[in-house]
This record gives C-alpha cells, sequence and structure tokens, in this order.
C-alpha cells in the first residue's frame, strides 16, 4: 500500500467517523430533549397544527402524531442524504477536500440542529 492510498484511507475514515458522531450526537439530543432542535421544534408545531378528535380512528390524534413524525423523518433522512452528496462531490478533488468539506457540513448542521 503506498504513502498517497493510506493517507487517502486515512482521510476518508476521518470523514466517516466525524458524521458518524455527529449523528450519534444529534439523535441523542433528540431523544433526550427534542425541543431544543430545529428538528423537535419542526415536529412539535405540527402536532399542534389543525388536530382535532373525530369518532373515526384515521383522523384521531394518534394517528396524525404518527402520520407526521413518520413525514418528518423522511424529510429529515431525505435532506441529510442531499447534504452528504457535498463532500462525495468533493471527493474528486482528493481526500483532503472530502474531509475539509465534511467538517464545514458538520459544522453547519450542527448551527442548523441549534437553531430554533
Amino acid at each position: 500500500m503506498s504513502i498517497i492510498s493510506l493517507y487517502e484511507t486515512i482521510l476518508v475514515a476521518l470523514t466517516a467517523v466525524v458524521f458518524i458522531v455527529y449523528h450519534m450526537r444529534l439523535y441523542r439530543k433528540v431523544r433526550l430533549a427534542p425541543l431544543t432542535t430545529a428538528i423537535g421544534i419542526t415536529n412539535h408545531v405540527g402536532f399542534m397544527i389543525n388536530t382535532f378528535q373525530q369518532n373515526d380512528s384515521t383522523v384521531s390524534a394518534e394517528a396524525v402524531t404518527q402520520v407526521l413524525n413518520h413525514g418528518a423523518l423522511h424529510y429529515t433522512i431525505g435532506m441529510r442524504g442531499f447534504y452528504l452528496s457535498v463532500p462525495i462531490a468533493l471527493w474528486l478533488f482528493g481526500p483532503s477536500w472530502m474531509l475539509a468539506g465534511s467538517l464545514v457540513l458538520a459544522a453547519v448542521l450542527y448551527r442548523l440542529d441549534r437553531e430554533a
């Protein structure tokens, strides 16, 4: 294994570690204090919008809650996948660019998740 190949392997592994650590921290934060993240507030506001109960079980508060959480989860996963395309595109220029893009993206996502 050449020096450059080893260097690239280490930088790609560091990039993966950055995203894994960031999303583990975010998951813990959402589970322990959901109203302190943008995702939690978005879900909370969705609960309050035009939710009323009828005799029909498909319009109950529980059903609306389940559908809203399901939609919010898919939206979040989709946006994270879209954001992840930036460092992957930077990988075309080299592993250093990918690592730098990952660190910048983690910082931007941290700020977005902390804003309310």
